[in-house]
């Protein structure tokens, strides 16, 4: 099968606006204060996932709504706890930034359809 992930735009940072748009088959990573990607998965290792959570798609996680892998995060659209994936980014981020710092969000937007055709 093809890989349709489209990651020809530049990446651009989430600053919250309402018409992001994440491009197929990418997720929200997240940057640390110096421009560096962060493992969110590997990060999130360190917390257990919290107890009583019965949803088959996110129970192992320690954010419940939130799924991080190696390259991004994003919701479950199993239990929607999160409305975006933006939302599960921030409690992601939230939850594993040293005390002190943040993370930036960092998505690739989707490109617009040219209707010229």
């Amino acid at each position: 099968m093809a890989d349709t992930t489209d990651t020809t735009t530049a990446p651009i940072q989430y600053t919250g606006q309402d018409d992001a748009i994440i491009a197929f088959g990418t997720d929200v990573w997240l940057l640390d204060a110096r421009g560096a990607d962060v493992d969110a998965a590997a990060a999130l290792q360190e917390h257990a996932a919290p107890a009583g959570n019965t949803c088959d798609g996110c129970r192992d996680c320690p954010v419940v709504g939130a799924i991080a892998m190696e390259h991004g995060i994003e919701r479950c659209d199993l239990c929607e706890t999160f409305s975006s994936d933006f939302d599960a980014a921030e409690a992601v981020a939230k939850l594993v930034a040293p005390t002190g710092e943040s993370y930036t969000l960092w998505f690739h937007p989707n490109q617009p359809i040219d209707t010229t055709s």
